[in-house]
């Protein structure tokens, strides 16, 4: 027998350090977990296609910056327009604007992608909310306002 405060600090223990620890060696050195960018790309563009119709270089660089960590401006924006070339071709979105010198490039949205995905939808945003309150969960203990992500609402808890 232990004491539940015991167990509390293991639980604690595994989900703080052991599992990103896993993650880490089995995704980011071993190769067996991939992330990528081209997926990510995609699960955003579902998650963010019921609040917009528009999306722009810049803010898909600004929403990418975990992602897209560590490489130089050039980079970011050439694994964007990559990301986005697979979009297209799923026919998800279409380019209207491309002054990639200036550093303009602006996409349309399929407005029949919030229904087409709808399930799929509800589960990334879902997903990215309890990474979400996973992250801030010693700020709200705190009494700070909860955080939420795009497309979320409290009613997709229930």
């Amino acid at each position: 027998m232990v004491s539940a405060d015991l167990v509390h600090r293991v639980v604690a223990l595994v989900r703080g350090y052991v599992i990103p620890a896993y993650r880490y060696a089995l995704g980011e050195v071993g190769g067996v977990i991939t992330n990528d960018f081209d997926q990510w790309m995609i699960d955003y563009i579902i998650q963010i296609s019921g609040d917009t119709t528009m999306v722009d270089l810049r803010s898909l660089k600004r929403s990418a910056r975990r992602p897209l960590e560590g490489k130089t401006d050039w980079q970011k924006d050439q694994a964007v327009m990559d990301a986005m070339l697979v979009v297209e071709q799923a026919g998800w979105a279409v380019q209207v604007e491309n002054e990639l010198h200036k550093k303009r490039v602006t996409w349309a949205l399929n407005p029949g992608l919030p229904e087409m995905f709808k399930e799929y939808r509800q589960k990334v945003i879902k997903a990215k909310q309890r990474h979400a309150d996973y992250i801030y969960r010693y700020a709200y203990d705190k009494g700070y306002e909860r955080k939420l992500v795009k497309g979320y609402t409290p009613d997709l808890d229930k």
